[in-house]
């Protein structure tokens, strides 16, 4: 990889920075506040250690989503010779989810991890869980109490990898084994459906995923205490190792796990896929997006080693194959060596526009013209379900207009809209996420009562402080949530907010005026 992008690996790396998407952005300058990116709050991660100061101490990484859900805990590594297990937890520990809580041990077993050995010494940590017993070690018992039970999940992943196929009577391997507790044998029925559809090759039909389940506690095996003691649904996910490049197998993992996390509702964000098409000349590639991100085999895309993911930055190399990769939020950069062919949602975009914005406009069944400018470049999108059709149009001023009734309408966008309006009710989304239109390309929202008491509620997906602009005042009764939440009352003088990004949301009690720069707005 050449100097720039590894200067540009190490800022992301360091910063883990995020860009003002295009709506709105002329106003962050103006009112003084800095950059926001993400449709939905950051995720907020804390760390922890289990057997501190032993050999065997070991990290639990924990994040928490913006909105109430599910836990979910995921561990790897309780076998050390099964790396596809731990190096897939490492991945998944680094996701950004927007609900809930996902609490991940990616390490369980660091002495048998260095040693590379199944067991540690003579034993072997998942045998070392008996149903209604006290675990049989140390270790044990600091996962059992220190991670289940101070998490109390509501399912339970513990990764793994076996020698061969289960079929072939040489290990358990290409399975996916649920406990009787809860939705586990419904959840694992959806997961291998998923893989042996999308991940697993046609040329390849004895990788394809099995598993059954057996009666909870009849196996001192953390899946088995958990199920019969605590009655909560848990996987153990086998992929083999003799066989399969390491690079599929925690591709394959990955997968399993963020297709749970998305049926368990942790990640809510709409799912999105960019591809990296070589043309023929070596290519390295880099891009970062805002949300999380794991492999896919979308389009016949290939997984293999050269492409590595660390948090939310993605690297890669491509000369005549597909590079494919599910993701939520937003692409924050991309760059590439040599000359490569870039979709993002199935559009076809140049390589220098990736991280544009979407803006789909949906009629939901009723007719409704519309007119919106750019501050920037606009083409058509056939993102988020969209089609093209004869009704829109795009001027060379960047003006937009078009019609749209029961199919949505998308464009992507390389600048801030300048102004929007529509003749009838409708959905606005700003890369898959819904925002209110009568704010787009505005930087204050006032909310006035005219002498009666309202109560209002609104969310910006960027920063926002209280103003005084358009005679407002500053009172005790509003208050702003980390979230990008705030709430306030309203009855003789205005309450102004100053915001960058788009605002998702607005809602009003009573017969209070809402205006966007000063203009009254009609929120419908």
């Amino acid at each position: 990889m050449n100097s720039a992008i590894s200067e540009r690996t190490a800022e992301l790396h360091s910063t883990r920075r995020t860009v003002l998407r295009g709506i709105g952005a002329a106003a962050a300058a103006a009112c003084g506040l800095g950059a926001a990116g993400g449709a939905a709050a950051a995720s907020d991660r804390t760390s922890y250690s289990i057997r501190t100061g032993t050999e065997e101490e070991t990290d639990v990484y924990v994040t928490e989503g913006a909105a109430s859900g599910p836990t979910v805990l995921v561990v790897g590594g309780l076998h050390g010779n099964e790396a596809c297990g731990y190096r897939a937890a490492e991945r998944i520990k680094d996701w950004r989810i927007d609900a809930g809580t996902l609490v991940v041990l990616p390490r369980a077993n660091v002495p048998a991890i260095e040693a590379g050995h199944r067991p540690w010494g003579t034993w072997d940590l998942n045998r070392h869980f008996p149903a209604g017993e006290r675990p049989k070690s140390r270790l044990a018992q600091a996962i059992w109490d220190d991670v289940v039970v101070e998490h109390d999940p509501d399912f339970v992943w513990d990764l793994h990898s076996s020698r061969g196929i289960h079929s072939e009577d040489e290990g358990v391997g290409q399975a996916v084994f649920p406990t009787r507790a809860g939705d586990a044998r419904d959840q694992a029925a959806d997961v291998r459906a998923f893989l042996n559809d999308e991940y697993v090759p046609a040329s390849m039909p004895t990788y394809a995923f099995t598993g059954s389940s057996s009666v909870d506690g009849t196996a001192d095996m953390l899946k088995h205490k958990i199920g019969a003691d605590r009655d909560t649904p848990s996987i153990i996910f086998e992929t083999v190792y003799n066989g399969l490049s390491m690079a599929r197998q925690v591709a394959w993992t990955s997968a399993a796990v963020w297709r749970h996390l998305r049926n368990y509702g942790l990640i809510t964000r709409p799912e999105r896929t960019i591809t990296v098409t070589g043309r023929g000349e070596t290519a390295r590639y880099e891009f970062a997006v805002d949300g999380a991100v794991t492999s896919s085999a979308a389009g016949g895309a290939e997984i293999n080693a050269y492409d590595g993911i660390d948090g939310g930055v993605v690297t890669g190399r491509t000369t005549n194959q597909s590079d494919s990769f599910r993701f939520t939020g937003n692409v924050v950069d991309f760059d590439a060596d040599a000359p490569v062919d870039v979709t993002v949602d199935g559009d076809a975009v140049e390589a220098g526009s990736v991280g544009a914005d979407v803006l789909t406009i949906d009629g939901g069944g009723s007719t409704a013209y519309y007119e919106f400018a750019v501050d920037g470049d606009v083409e058509k999108s056939t993102a988020h379900g969209a089609t093209r059709n004869g009704y829109d149009a795009i001027a060379d001023d960047g003006t937009v207009t078009g019609r749209t009734t029961n199919e949505p309408d998308s464009y992507r966008l390389s600048g801030p809209v300048l102004d929007f309006e529509a003749d009838g009710d409708v959905a606005v989304s700003l890369n898959g996420d819904r925002i209110e239109p009568a704010f787009l390309g505005v930087s204050t929202i006032t909310i006035d009562g005219g002498g009666a008491t309202a109560h209002y509620e609104f969310t910006v997906d960027g920063d926002v402080e209280k103003s005084t602009a358009h005679g407002a005042t500053r009172n005790g009764y509003d208050a702003i949530a980390d979230d990008g939440t705030v709430t306030g009352r309203t009855t003789n003088e205005p309450d102004s907010y100053a915001f960058t990004g788009v605002v998702e949301s607005v809602s009003v009690d009573g017969s209070a005026t809402v205006y966007a720069d000063g203009e009254a707005v009609d929120l419908r």
